[in-house]
């Protein structure tokens, strides 16, 4: 175990949107890393107050995000995962999305400005950089755009430790929306119908992060206390077309090629979801993480999804 980890074990964890993909994966990790006593150690709030599986197999509470005090956050390492994602665009208006999503992140800074934490991790996303870059008008992303600028404004007003990391694909255990992610997908068609199609008609090209390398590079930031105040991408190096996604799963489903389902292909335009590896590669290699291969991210998410299904 290096420094980082075994600091990290003696830390105190507030996991803020921890019923999410990252905030399940980040209370696993903590099982691991902290060992019997995580549960006294670590804090978690949502959307409501509620009573869920614990990975020991216990329950754990989770409170009201409405409830966050500073005092909550003292000393603690913060996740804040906390956000209405993509999928509820549709359900609500442009300006209510927005306005949602800027109460939490004020909810948060509140809580902050009346605390002294010991680091902040800020889940931004690569929809930001797609605002930022005019490619987007996604609300979404525009939320997100602001939300990296008043943490950026609250990491140089309170001099804490703050990492505003902008998540692009992750891959791995703990997913909570199987059918919204493609590796997860394609694995739910493979299990049940030994096929898999493939709905893109053009070439759609992604990179994948294992979550739990996600977790491990955030906690050590945080830990080193020195993390740059600019959003930072989070993804993996290699850059995957949706036909190579699927034909990695097949193969870790024992199916052939032929399994795989794609009408044809109009290669004048792509679609390319793919941040910048180079940052969570310099920081992988300051603290000694090796990031794991797509492979891996393969066989764990295909062997969490036939978990799930088997439950």
């Amino acid at each position: 175990m290096g420094n980082w980890r075994s600091e990290a074990a003696q830390a105190r964890f507030v996991i803020l949107g921890a019923t999410g993909w990252i905030g399940r994966a980040s209370l696993a990790w903590l099982f691991e890393v902290v060992g019997p006593g995580w549960r006294s150690k670590t804090e978690c709030f949502g959307s409501s107050a509620r009573t869920v599986v614990a990975p020991d197999g216990g329950e754990i509470q989770i409170r009201d995000l409405k409830t966050l005090r500073g005092a909550d956050l003292d000393s603690a390492i913060v996740l804040h995962l906390s956000y209405l994602t993509k999928d509820k665009v549709g359900g609500m208006s442009d300006a209510a999305f927005v306005a949602a999503n800027l109460g939490i992140d004020e909810t948060v800074l509140a809580a902050l400005r009346n605390s002294n934490p010991g680091g902040v991790f800020v889940a931004s996303s690569g929809a930001a950089r797609d605002v930022s870059t005019g490619s987007s008008r996604d609300p979404y992303g525009e939320t997100k755009l602001l939300q990296e600028e008043r943490f950026a404004k609250y990491a140089k007003d309170s001099a804490r430790p703050v990492l505003v990391g902008r998540v692009f694909n992750i891959a791995g255990p703990h997913i909570n929306k199987m059918g919204s992610y493609a590796i997860s997908s394609f694995a739910v068609q493979g299990i049940k119908t030994g096929r898999i199609r493939i709905e893109a008609r053009t070439p759609v090209f992604r990179s994948f992060l294992h979550v739990n390398d996600l977790i491990d590079i955030v906690v050590a930031e945080l830990i080193a206390g020195q993390p740059t105040v600019a959003a930072t991408d989070l993804c993996g190096p290699e850059v995957l077309e949706m036909g190579d996604i699927a034909l990695a799963v097949a193969r870790e489903l024992g199916l052939p090629p032929s399994a795989i389902d794609r009408g044809s292909v109009d290669k004048s335009v792509s679609s390319s979801y793919v941040g910048d590896p180079l940052p969570a590669l310099a920081i992988a290699k300051r603290h000694g993480l090796a990031l794991k291969s797509f492979d891996v991210q393969v066989r764990d998410t295909v062997a969490f999804v036939r978990c799930e299904l088997n439950t």
